[in-house]
């Protein structure tokens, strides 16, 4: 079966490439190896789908290389996106900075990026896995399970390792090794930590807001605040995933990272500690827990008394300024020590990948194999929680297909079929 280009992976970064590339009037196929494309969109921002986020810098990702990947985003927009949900029918809400569909539902975002495929006739082939890629020639092969497929430009957007139950296995990587592209190693991002400590089945189902900062070797790596969960095995929540890739990144290179918890972020230490003198003093005759009580979960008020040596049912009156000073301090800074990351099956996604310095990317080709290019979560480039990691699959994906029809536009002087908007194609 013979095609202008081949997208190997269904998923949000590949389906994008295959609308561009067929706008652009390429005939494009879509191989994907689960029996859909799209399964692990649907399960992005807990079923909502959180498309982008308008507040977007490049700060928001990391990468190994130095290389200007942020550009592939500054080329295609929030706003860009957003006009392009639009064209096909997909309306958007801004939620504090963080876009979803209206809806509110993943499988509308789905739904309309497949209807957008069909009508610019590209071809699905799914439960399909590919075996083997090659080129011959000026041409690609794609040997599957059942079939061998020939094109003129070959798209590799097959993800990463994290989510294995919505189908990325890492394979693609194996492709890319293929032809010649390095990978850096892959670690789970966006996942929970593991901590050493007894304490934690004390505190398994909490929740509250706190201040994250992690530190390793005397230095601050990062700081993240927002709703942490507190598990029998260690933390999780948002800002816990926030810093679990660089987490793991320290703890694989030998150093041993820790996690400060600052359970009151809204107030100083020494305010803190008034507020403490104050409660304790009206409740002279109270025990430590229930003084607390107005200020932490009892869960963690216990756990923070018990860190500083005192007895959960020791009278207030009992307390003297030392203590109270020990106790503000605890709860600014109670102090956990990861030792893992919980693996790739909870990860949402992967730090590391295809090695981005093989890659240019003004336009996502290979720098290695003319005529192969690159798209979403298989690279090395990985954002924060909050719709980042979704605009990197989508304007990766937009840009692999454009540049990849562009040869062929060059080359035989096929117009476009449809333009979405003058900045997209």
């Amino acid at each position: 079966m013979d095609y202008d280009i081949i997208v190997i992976g269904g998923g949000a970064s590949g389906m994008t490439a295959a609308i561009f590339a067929a706008a652009c009037g390429a005939r494009v196929c879509v191989i994907e190896h689960n029996d859909r494309v799209g399964r692990k969109l649907l399960s992005t921002g807990n079923g909502k789908c959180n498309l982008t986020n308008i507040n977007i810098s490049r700060e928001c990702y990391n990468s190994s290389s130095e290389s200007d990947f942020y550009g592939v985003i500054q080329n295609f927009t929030p706003n860009d996106l957003i006009s392009f949900m639009a064209s096909i029918g997909i309306y958007t809400r801004n939620k504090s900075g963080y876009v979803y569909p209206f809806s509110e539902q993943a499988s509308s975002v789905l739904d309309g990026l497949r209807a957008e495929m069909q009508r610019l006739c590209v071809t699905e082939e799914v439960s399909s896995r590919v075996r083997s890629c090659r080129k011959t020639g000026d041409s690609f092969e794609v040997i599957t399970e059942s079939c061998k497929y020939v094109c003129r430009s070959l798209i590799l957007a097959a993800g990463s390792k994290a989510a294995p139950k919505t189908g990325s296995d890492g394979s693609g990587y194996k492709l890319a090794k293929a032809f010649g592209h390095e990978i850096v190693e892959a670690v789970p991002s966006l996942v929970q930590l593991k901590c050493h400590g007894v304490l934690f089945k004390e505190l398994h189902g909490v929740r509250t807001e706190a201040e994250l900062t992690l530190t390793a070797g005397g230095r601050t790596v990062c700081r993240e605040r927002g709703e942490l969960q507190l598990t029998d095995y260690g933390i999780s929540g948002i800002p816990v995933f926030q810093l679990s890739g660089r987490t793991k990144r320290l703890l694989d290179a030998g150093e041993k990272p820790a996690v400060h918890i600052d359970f009151c972020p809204d107030y100083t230490e020494t305010e803190l500690n008034g507020m403490l003198r104050s409660m304790f003093g009206h409740g002279k005759e109270s025990g430590l827990t229930a003084a607390l009580a107005g200020l932490l979960n009892k869960k963690i008020a216990n756990v923070i008394i018990k860190e500083c040596a005192l007895r959960p049912s020791a009278l207030c009156k009992e307390i003297n300024d030392g203590m109270i000073t020990r106790v503000a301090s605890k709860i600014k800074k109670f102090t956990v020590t990861p030792y893992d990351t919980n693996g790739f099956e909870n990860a949402q996604v992967c730090g590391g990948g295809v090695d981005l310095d093989g890659i240019n990317m003004s336009t996502m080709e290979s720098l290695k194999v003319k005529g192969l290019y690159f798209a979403g979560e298989m690279l090395d480039v990985d954002g924060r929680c909050g719709g980042y990691n979704l605009h990197w699959a989508f304007a990766s994906g937009r840009l692999a297909g454009i540049k990849a029809a562009e040869q062929m536009i060059t080359a035989d002087g096929i117009k476009p079929r449809r333009i979405y908007a003058e900045s997209m194609l």
